[in-house]
């Protein structure tokens, strides 16, 4: 990624498996990209998370990282595969605000709960 700017993202996961609980700075190499806002969407309830990125000044960042370092917390009464899916409007910007190409892909988490003893 050249001149990375900001970012803005909704990730999409199955609230009956997983719960965000903080959504913390990405790094791409030695540059810090701050999330300047996150949150569920809607407020107050689990299934998705709205997280914007923005890096300040008007060098932006170049290089390879991450945007985002998700807290989840795990549900173990349904254990099994859990999705994370990119939906709605998914973008990143360099520092002239122009759209930077990107392609958004999914993955998913196996959580496999202790059996009891």
């Amino acid at each position: 990624m050249t001149d990375f700017d900001s970012a803005n993202y909704d990730i999409t996961y199955d609230p009956t498996l997983l719960h965000v609980t903080d959504v913390n700075d990405g790094s791409i190499g030695a540059t810090i990209i701050p999330v300047t806002f996150w949150g569920l969407i809607p407020p107050s309830t689990q299934g998705t998370v709205r997280i914007i990125n923005n890096v300040p000044g008007a060098n932006g960042a170049s290089g390879v990282g991450t945007l985002a370092v998700i807290d989840f917390s795990v549900n173990c009464s349904n254990c099994g595969n859990a999705s994370l899916k990119f939906t709605g409007m998914c973008a990143l910007y360099d520092n002239e605000s122009r759209e930077l190409d990107s392609t958004w892909v999914g993955d998913w988490i196996n959580i496999s709960c202790p059996l009891p003893p």
